[in-house]
């Protein structure tokens, strides 16, 4: 079956979506199968900015926005996200 040949073997839940995809038994079952296969999940730990912080730092190039995180220091994870139009800038600082 051309469809098991394309499944990425190393996707979560291989072996469980190849099984159900050979047991379909109807076109319409096969869907379902692919479909249930077929989803991306998002799991967003993020922190959220206040409508001010978000014009402020979408509205000005180059600012800094991580640089005030780095200062308070206040999550204690890291700070991701700094590949932005001012990334070459932080990437000279370091």
């Amino acid at each position: 079956m051309a469809i098991l040949q394309a499944i990425d073997k190393a996707a979560p839940g291989v072996d469980s979506s190849a099984r159900r995809i050979q047991q379909a038994e109807s076109r319409e079952e096969l869907t379902l199968v692919l479909e249930g296969a077929n989803y991306i999940h998002v799991h967003d730990t993020g922190e959220v900015m206040s409508r001010r912080q978000s014009q402020t730092v979408s509205e000005t190039i180059g600012l800094h926005s991580r640089d005030a995180q780095r200062e308070s220091g206040t999550s204690g994870r890291p700070i991701l996200g700094e590949k932005s139009i001012g990334a070459s800038r932080q990437c000279a600082r370091v």
